[in-house]
């Protein structure tokens, strides 16, 4: 679970995103840099594939 305390405009809560679904029309997305989430999550102690924040 994820508690946002103080969100701001663009907060914005990014995974790795999804493969396979364009045939439902719904791209990947994810985080623009998912080397830089997956660094991020293992500095602070998180598995990979863990989500992230972006202010």
């Amino acid at each position: 679970m994820i508690k946002v305390l103080k969100p701001g405009l663009a907060t914005s809560v990014q995974d790795l995103g999804r493969e396979g679904y364009y045939h439902l029309g719904i791209p990947p997305s994810g985080a623009l840099d998912q080397y830089a989430l997956s660094a991020a999550n293992q500095l602070v102690g998180n598995p990979p594939g863990r989500c992230g924040h972006a202010p």
